[in-house]
């Protein structure tokens, strides 16, 4: 395990608290760092994160866009914008800010991952929507929701087989997953079968 340097363990306590959803404390832990280093763009980022997760996705963007501002090639931060964007209706937005991630960073799993969901759901692209997942599974490998990600495309392309083996991956790396696993098969399934002809009853036989 990586050790921790003692500029990085702040942040670390703050992450803590964000997963024990003590937002609060949080904020005010980031509020002390950033009073002595007021540039400190993860620093920021984290603080918007922590707006993000209490759905205050206006404020969010805010922060991470003053985060951009002190660190305008970070692939991650520019992930973090999309979320905020996506999360207010503003998808073509996000997805310019997944272009950014991507663009200065081909290596970071997300930033295809996040694209990869934007093209099928907004741009309705399945084939850009598919090189992106199969990146975003390539490039890291034990994520499952890039693997559901990858399902739900593959489903969208008529791909059941290939969708199943998808499906069983994210399965494999968390099980949670399973409801809606099996609510997109079933969605799959009722636009697969043929629309029941209405009974004729205007003769009599």
């Amino acid at each position: 395990m990586r050790r921790v340097s003692s500029r990085e363990e702040p942040l670390a306590r703050v992450w803590d608290l964000l997963d024990a959803r003590r937002f609060g404390e949080a904020l005010a832990a980031l509020d002390k760092i950033l009073a002595a280093e007021p540039d400190d763009a993860a620093a920021i980022d984290l603080k918007g994160i922590c707006f993000l997760r209490q759905e205050q996705n206006a404020k969010a963007e805010a922060s991470f866009r003053t985060a951009l501002e002190h660190l305008p090639a970070s692939a991650p931060i520019y992930v973090h914008l999309g979320e905020a964007l996506a999360r207010q209706n503003r998808q073509d937005e996000a997805l310019a800010a997944y272009e950014c991630a991507v663009r200065y960073d081909d290596t970071y799993a997300p930033g295809f991952h996040c694209r990869g969901r934007m093209r099928m759901f907004h741009l309705r692209d399945a084939e850009g929507s598919l090189r992106d997942l199969l990146k975003a599974v390539e490039l890291d490998p034990n994520v499952s929701e890039s693997w559901f990600s990858l399902g739900l495309c593959r489903l969208g392309r008529q791909e059941a087989e290939a969708a199943d083996a998808d499906f069983k991956r994210a399965l494999a790396l968390d099980p949670a997953l399973e409801p809606r696993v099996w609510a997109a098969l079933k969605d799959y399934i009722s636009a697969a079968e043929p629309p029941v002809r209405p009974r004729d009853t205007s003769r009599n036989w």
